[in-house]
């Protein structure tokens, strides 16, 4: 890992690996168009970075244990609580309000919601029922 990967999402991967473990989210981790940040997390689990492509194909029947990314639109995020196997957990990193990161997570259907800052940026994480 470079010093500038490390540098930019040293932090924020801290911060998500905390959650993830705090949330008990085992099995595979799903990471969304962040390479960097995959990475950073795939030391000490199993990571499965998806791409620009991918992305769009992501579907329901994925089971993961947990999947991390900057969902574009309600829409994606329901289809990644979908992915999650049951008790998995969601995470959003990304630059929007506070608020707005807890709606869509209310939206969604995720419980026990957490939200944590990283300089400029919010991590929220839900886990579905």
């Amino acid at each position: 890992m470079s010093f500038v990967g490390r540098w930019t999402w040293g932090k924020k991967a801290r911060l998500v690996a905390e959650v993830l473990r705090a949330a008990g989210a085992d099995g595979t981790v799903a990471v969304v168009e962040r390479p960097a940040l995959a990475r950073l997390l795939g030391e000490g689990r199993s990571v499965r970075p998806i791409g620009p492509a991918e992305r769009a194909a992501f579907a329901p029947d994925a089971d993961v244990g947990a999947i991390v990314g900057e969902p574009q639109g309600d829409g994606e995020l329901d289809r990644w609580v979908e992915a999650v196997r049951a008790g998995g957990a969601v995470v959003q990193v990304g630059r929007e309000p506070r608020e707005e990161a807890t709606r869509r997570a209310l939206c969604a259907g995720l419980v026990d919601i957490e939200q944590r800052v990283a300089g400029r940026w919010v991590v929220t994480i839900g886990r579905r029922p």
